[in-house]
């Protein structure tokens, strides 16, 4: 068999040795054309002047690397008006002028690159036969060409971290394309405005509930459509629903203190964790509540809320909270965390009130029904219903069989479809909504909001505005008054398809490749990786 059929890009040269070994393998070629075309003003010549050797690290067999030897001849230009008088013959097809490895070799290594970065794409070249480092490859992909950028007419904008909190930068997609078209180093209405205005043809561009993108976006598309976010705006009447409930936060804590005497499930009591616990979470919340009382009192004597912040020591917005809440601020509850066992409970709990006590046999019931974790999860659930009982002490914590009602979970409640809900949430809405008037005029319009945002009911908005700022409950008409700053935006949000889940979308890869670069991540570095990365999928697609 010939030896080219083992190097196909070597087609049209001569091999004229070939050694190998199990370490390496050397291959010496050379050009089989007579003439050679010269690079400054490509006249063809045939009078050589010399020859001298390349050397160029090709792609490796089954891991082993290989060395091409390439003889490269000097040929005098044959055109007397040309300013070069000797040239070396050009092999474009295989190799870049003065490159030391071949178009094969750097485009393996550049797709490295793209898709691992530096250190763990230098550790699979190495590997693969193809040993260079984490630089070389990063200044591969800072070398390659960037993509051409489409025209968009429907684009996304939003803002990424280069470090939270501290420095932004702007993302933009182009949602038909489903590809990211652009990054720019900073989050600023300057800088959109005037990326929108050397890319006109923007018809539609979706953004969050910031005013800088709002301002950026009319500054350089002024005839686009602006549409605001289902999502953020659905956050932001999460955020007012709380702060209503953070005034009623005793209507709440009563509630709770109740379901807890009433629960059937008996808990145990006067256990060391449990008072070291409360020990800790009462030193913990009375400076809080010292400074509500501070708050207070100097509220009580006519002080300006800026002045009683500065000299307490705490935010307008944490002063404002507390002369508006009807007690003092609750002590933060901890939350239980969700484990394997959470779906099966209901059937533990059952086979407990019918006699079955036995760890083993609930285990391998609830096997059936398609538990996957371990016995010792079981083991604990049963340990803590014998202790509830008095049958044995146990060494494990008994779980709360309430959740806790604050402020944020409540507030989730409200905006969550009623046929979502277990009936003891259901039982909770009911009876908060009994207890405090405010909640009672709340739950029907947070329903209503929501189910315009699932129907794209746009149409619809400007009547729940009108009702919100009549309903009587400040949080919410302020959040109304909001939407009608914004109306134009938000009415497009709640009547089109188009939102921001693909541009976060496109922000997580983002992240996922900044964090590739291990630190090296520079925004031309990872601006080239983000935009090469978008062209591959949307190639693929």
């Amino acid at each position: 068999m010939r030896p080219v059929a083992f190097l196909p890009h070597l087609t049209g040269f001569r091999i004229t040795l070939l050694d190998c070994s199990a370490r390496q393998v050397n291959v010496r070629i050379g050009a089989r054309r007579a003439t050679a075309h010269c690079p400054l003003c490509g006249r063809r010549s045939a009078r050589r002047h010399s020859c001298y050797m390349r050397t160029l690290a090709d792609l490796p067999w089954s891991g082993v690397p290989v060395t091409l030897q390439l003889q490269t001849r000097r040929f005098f230009c044959a055109n007397p008006a040309c300013r070069r008088r000797i040239f070396a013959e050009r092999f474009p097809a295989l190799v870049a002028d003065f490159s030391r490895r071949t178009l094969h070799r750097h485009a393996a290594l550049e797709h490295i690159g793209f898709a691992l970065g530096g250190a763990a794409g230098a550790r699979l070249a190495t590997v693969l036969g193809l040993a260079t480092s984490g630089a070389t490859l990063l200044r591969t992909v800072q070398r390659s060409a960037l993509p051409t950028l489409l025209p968009a007419t429907v684009v996304g904008v939003d803002d990424w971290s280069f470090r939270r909190g501290q420095r932004f930068g702007t993302i933009l997609c182009d949602l038909e394309r489903h590809r990211v078209v652009d990054l720019l180093p900073d989050r600023s209405a300057a800088s959109v405005g005037a990326w929108l205005q050397a890319h006109p043809g923007v018809t539609l561009a979706t953004r969050d509930r910031s005013e800088l993108y709002a301002d950026g976006i009319a500054r350089g598309a002024p005839t686009a459509l602006q549409v605001a976010d289902r999502f953020h705006v659905l956050k932001n009447l999460v955020e007012a629903l709380e702060r209503h409930l953070h005034r009623k936060r005793s209507a709440l804590t009563a509630l709770e203190q109740h379901n807890t005497a009433t629960v059937t499930t008996p808990v145990p009591t006067g256990q060391a964790w449990q008072q070291r616990a409360a020990a800790q979470r009462s030193l913990r919340h009375s400076p809080w509540l010292a400074r509500y009382e501070q708050v207070l009192a100097l509220h009580a004597r006519g002080a300006d809320l800026a002045d009683i912040a500065r000299s307490v020591g705490i935010s307008r917005t944490t002063v404002y909270r507390y002369v508006r809440l009807d007690g003092p601020p609750a002590p933060k509850q901890p939350r239980r965390r969700r484990t394997v066992l959470d779906p099966y409970v209901a059937h533990l709990d059952q086979r407990w009130t019918e006699g079955c006590h036995n760890a083993k046999r609930l285990f391998h019931e609830i096997r059936a029904l398609g538990y996957h974790a371990s016995y010792t999860n079981v083991s604990r659930f049963v340990a803590d219903r014998r202790l509830a009982v008095g049958q044995r002490p146990s060494a494990h914590r008994p779980r709360p069989r309430t959740e806790a009602l604050t402020p944020r979970h409540v507030a989730f409640l409200l905006i969550r479809p009623p046929v979502s809900l277990t009936d003891a949430q259901r039982a909770t809405l009911a009876a908060l909504c009994q207890v405090e008037a405010s909640i009672a005029a709340v739950s029907p319009l947070a329903q209503t909001f929501v189910q315009l945002l699932h129907t794209h009911a746009g149409e619809r908005l400007p009547a729940w505005i009108t009702e919100a700022q009549a309903s009587g409950v400040e949080e919410l008409a302020r959040f109304a008054t909001g939407l009608l700053s914004d109306f134009p935006a938000i009415q497009a949000g709640f009547t089109l398809p188009w939102s921001q889940g693909q541009v976060e979308g496109q922000v997580n890869r983002l992240k996922r490749i900044k964090r590739l670069l291990y630190g090296r991540a520079g925004f031309a570095l990872l601006r080239h990786m983000v935009l090469h990365q978008s062209r591959q999928i949307d190639h693929r697609k």
